[in-house]
């Protein structure tokens, strides 16, 4: 019946055996999916020697199928529908749909970065062959300018002179029709690898030359035609001449390397808006589940141990599970930080929270649902609207550069995700946080007891983080950004 449906025949009537054709049904898409994640490995060992970073791609999708456990998702689906557990299955497909929208928001993700990749690097080529034309121009003109008559100099006797500047401009040609190509707008809107957009059939055409082009690639041609002009005057002997249209040419290839080295900076800055933008999104999503969960939490609270159901231990135990998926959220946040590589303490924030959800896990599973735990409920809580409203902030607030097509970024070249005084605020928060944890453990302490093993564990946690806290306030200091 299944497969009549597959290969395209009429669809049979609902029957009494509906219940056994939707198990079969959800077992065909546990397959199908169990196949794609063979596919994704497969794949990514195919392409690795050829193409690494296309084949990280998909191990990382991969890795995130499996950590998410979408196939025993699927197959867990299946049996409950053969049991007619039909409202559990439809909650669980939800949470494999979410599952596998992470691996698919991953492979999206990534092959727009890799595709940005491509053309940022594309630019750099650019800069480099337009550098390497300026260069070459520079070396004529100075033997130009050596074969001009002088009294007390000998002139340079080479017929070359006009063979090696109708060659260079020939080059200059080629890499201004590249440009044209590649999409160099004058509004700088098209991006390398895509076409430039249509234009209006019905306006006159024109030169970059006659119309004063703004983009790098008329200023390519207009050095390109100053090229031609000076091959002319060689050829007539007219040094003088030749020199001026030789410093033109110099003077429109550095105004075409000025608009590559904007283009990038454009770039990186719109990347920036967008990975902003994703994490603000994905920050506030993760909010909400942890103010639900905190909600849950203070609702069974009311409650004392003796006197919950069994009902009650679900829903704590479904806290629990809730809380993990927060702890996925985090993670995967942290990841984007740490692939951005221009914050420090962030990550270490991103980091920090993702341990303390995880601790909130484990004692909802344990059934605790006392003060503690929600009081480490309310520190995400607080902690994640803290880098809401700095990402927030950080979108109106464009990267300042340390001089002219260089941004004042960290090594990676990327302009800055948040503010230095971004990065302080969050440091303080950290250090604020850590001070009131050992206030509750020296509150513990001074009443006399010797301290068990849970507040020893938290001791040597608040030493870790008081040592990172240094180790990232010594980064910031020294300028050591990633």
């Amino acid at each position: 019946m299944v497969v009549g449906c597959l290969v395209g025949q009429d669809p049979p009537l609902p029957t009494t055996t509906a219940p056994p054709v939707s198990a079969a049904w959800q077992s065909r898409v546990e397959s199908r999916y169990r196949e794609f994640e063979t596919l994704l490995s497969r794949m990514a060992d195919t392409l690795g020697p050829t193409d690494p970073e296309r084949a990280a791609l998909l191990r990382k999708a991969f890795s995130e199928s499996r950590r998410g456990l979408v196939v025993a998702q699927l197959q867990e689906i299946v049996q409950r529908m053969e049991k007619g557990e039909f409202p559990q299955a439809i909650k669980d497909q939800e949470d494999a749909l979410k599952a596998m929208n992470d691996v698919l928001e991953i492979l999206l993700d990534e092959s727009q970065n890799l595709q940005k990749q491509g053309d940022r690097q594309e630019l750099e080529e650019q800069i480099q062959e337009a550098k390497r034309l300026s260069n070459e121009q520079r070396q004529i003109q100075e033997r130009t300018k050596r074969s001009a008559p002088r009294p007390d100099e000998p002139t340079d006797p080479s017929e070359s002179l006009p063979q090696e500047q109708k060659k260079l401009a020939d080059s200059a040609d080629r890499f201004a029709k590249k440009l044209q190509t590649k999409g160099q707008s004058p509004e700088g809107e098209s991006v390398p690898g895509q076409s430039p957009k249509p234009s209006n059939e019905n306006a006159p055409s024109a030169s970059p030359e006659k119309q004063g082009d703004p983009s790098a690639a008329g200023s390519a041609s207009a050095a390109e035609k100053a090229m031609r002009e000076a091959e002319k005057k060689l050829a007539e002997k007219k040094t003088e001449e030749a020199n001026k249209e030789q410093q033109k040419a110099i003077d429109e290839l550095e105004k075409t390397i000025e608009k590559l080295q904007e283009m990038i900076e454009q770039r990186r800055e719109e990347e920036r808006q967008e990975l902003l933008a994703r994490l603000e999104a994905r920050l506030r999503q993760i909010k909400e589940m942890q103010q639900e969960i905190l909600t849950g939490t203070i609702e069974l609270d009311k409650r004392a141990s003796s006197e919950r159901t069994r009902a009650d231990e679900l829903r704590c135990r479904q806290l629990s599970k809730s809380e993990k998926d927060v702890v996925s959220g985090l993670e995967q946040v942290l990841v984007l930080l740490v692939e951005d590589g221009t914050a420090v303490a962030f990550p270490e924030t991103m980091e920090q929270l993702a341990r303390d959800a995880q601790g909130v896990a484990g004692q909802l599973a344990e059934l605790h649902t006392g003060t503690q735990v929600q009081l480490v409920e309310k520190e995400i809580i607080e902690t994640l609207d803290e880098m809401v409203s700095a990402l927030d902030k950080a979108k109106t607030n464009k990267p300042r550069s340390s001089k002219k097509g260089s941004p004042s970024g960290g090594k990676s070249g990327k302009h800055p995700l948040v503010e230095q005084l971004a990065e302080l605020k969050m440091i303080r928060s950290l250090q604020l946080r850590i001070n009131e944890r050992t206030a509750v453990v020296e509150q513990t302490l001074s009443q006399g007891s010797d301290p068990n093993d849970q507040v020893k564990k938290t001791i040597e946690e608040l030493a870790d983080r008081q040592h990172r806290v240094y180790e990232i306030t010594r980064d910031v200091a020294e300028g050591n950004s990633p």
